[in-house]
């Protein structure tokens, strides 16, 4: 089966149009970032693919994706801090919070929370290389601040898509 990325009825001069978008909001990010010192920003990246592409912008999945996205942080550095802290029954604990969330994840349990984001989260918050800089308030700093930039986004679009229709409506 193919995947089909192509939004429907984007024109390709509509499509160049959407690519300088993404390319002043990446720029934006990287600049609103940089400014803020929030290091590293992949997270924040990551966090824009999944409610951008995978959930497609839907403004009911902003929540879930936001609030899973960062308990995956949290999740993964309590399997970074607790082992270190407390040693095996650290790890311990900490394992069984990750079973939990698995659980959850499967009985449909508290999906604001324990989601696919959560999961994507957990995941690359534990990557070796990326578990060894520890930087999980940086990688949650980037996650909130994409969530901004793409919460604003909404909200212009939802505004100008209401005055656009109240504009058609009048006439």
């Amino acid at each position: 089966m193919e995947e089909s990325t192509a939004a429907p009825g984007l024109t390709p001069a509509k499509g160049l149009i959407v690519l300088l978008g993404v390319v002043v909001g990446v720029a934006a990010y990287l600049a609103i970032g940089g400014a803020l010192g929030i290091t590293p920003l992949y997270a924040g990246f990551a966090f824009s693919l999944y409610f951008g592409g995978l959930k497609h912008s839907d403004p009911k999945e902003f929540p879930p994706s936001l609030v899973g996205s960062l308990g995956g942080i949290g999740m993964a550095a309590a399997l970074h801090i607790l082992p270190e802290q407390f040693g095996t029954p650290g790890m311990v604990v900490a394992l069984i919070g990750i079973l939990l969330a698995i659980y959850a994840l499967l009985m449909g349990w508290v999906p604001i929370l324990v989601n696919y984001a959560f999961m994507l989260m957990l995941t690359i918050a534990t990557i070796p290389a990326v578990k060894a800089e520890a930087a999980f308030l940086g990688m949650a700093g980037s996650v909130l601040l994409a969530a901004a930039l793409l919460g604003a986004l909404l909200l212009a679009g939802s505004r100008a898509a209401r005055k656009a229709q109240a504009t058609a409506s009048a006439a």
